[in-house]
């Protein structure tokens, strides 16, 4: 399984990399290269891996029997992942590799670019320029020159991204801070729950992303200037009666919502807030009357805004 940093991911085998790309046989799309920098990971059996939206300054290269190698992988293709470290250059055979998790890269491509994503059963998708249906057939343009076509009944969803709104969970934060209170470890995950790593989707149907996180939590985000609000609702994702949290909302580092004693149980609406002509927007799960007790908690559907909304108007 091929993992995108946008959070797709695409079956398949490595064919190879080439220069700054790295060549897919998608089990769906046939051939297919994406950037380098847009990879996050390839795992063998396609199951989840905890610290996959932690930053990285290298490649890593986790076998099946544990060992862990640190480098610049410099090929993957059908034979196995060659991972370039300080005392060789070893090729790794696939069926010694439990996962390939890629370096961070410190470019946001997705940022601001509008796409379509096609989701696809057993929690498949890929992001493309623009699509279009004909008849039982929908074709993705990959762009100008190349295209696939793949039938309609195949496809379980189409998502705008970066239209209307904008997901935050497709945004690279430029500060994610997390602070455990003792001994806890909860980083920051997205489009998944903290404690248990399960698909937004999965624990919150009715919602199509968020963010799992803990106390103390935040991230901060840079506004490019075209959006003009933003929108989210919230939870406490445990049922321990101890979880208690203060949320808080900033612009430009200044405070424009808190909320006390954030409790379990109930799904937080927040109002919209319009962004005006703000830098940065912040999102702080602050430690609560309870310290750190239990403290798991999700951003769901947390978006950027396009356009606010016109005023109601009296009769």
């Amino acid at each position: 399984m091929l993992i995108l940093r946008g959070g797709d991911k695409l079956s398949g085998d490595p064919i190879a990399m080439n220069g700054d790309t790295i060549d897919w046989k998608s089990a769906r799309l046939d051939e297919i290269n994406f950037p380098i920098g847009s990879a996050a990971a390839i795992t063998r059996n396609g199951s989840a891996i905890p610290d996959l939206d932690q930053p990285r300054t290298d490649d890593v290269v986790r076998l099946s029997n544990g060992d862990v190698a640190h480098g610049v992988v410099t090929q993957v293709a059908p034979e196995g992942v060659t991972i370039q470290t300080a005392d060789a250059t070893p090729t790794l055979p696939w069926d010694s590799v439990a996962a390939v998790l890629f370096s961070t890269s410190p470019v946001d491509s997705a940022a601001d670019r509008r796409a379509f994503r096609v989701l696809f059963a057993g929690d498949e998708s890929v992001a493309v320029p623009a699509v279009a249906i004909t008849g039982n057939e929908l074709t993705l343009f990959l762009d100008a020159k190349n295209t696939r076509k793949v039938d309609l009944a195949t496809v379980t969803g189409i998502e705008q991204l970066n239209g209307p709104v904008s997901w935050l969970t497709a945004r690279k934060p430029s500060e994610n801070i997390y602070k455990p209170f003792f001994s806890e470890n909860f980083p920051t995950r997205f489009d998944r729950t903290v404690a248990d790593g399960k698909p937004i989707r999965e624990k919150y149907p009715a919602f199509h992303h968020g963010i799992g996180c803990h106390s103390y939590s935040k991230l901060t985000y840079d506004l490019s200037g075209q959006w003009a609000g933003f929108a989210t609702q919230f939870a406490i994702d445990s049922d321990s009666p101890l979880a208690d949290v203060t949320v808080r909302i900033d612009l430009d580092d200044k405070p424009v919502f808190e909320q006390k004693n954030v409790k379990a149980g109930p799904i937080y609406l927040l109002k919209l807030i319009p962004l005006g002509n703000a830098k940065t927007i912040s999102l702080e799960v602050d430690y609560g009357e309870n310290y750190a007790t239990d403290d798991r908690f999700v951003w769901l559907d947390p978006a950027l805004i396009r356009t606010l909304p016109s005023p109601a108007t009296q009769p």
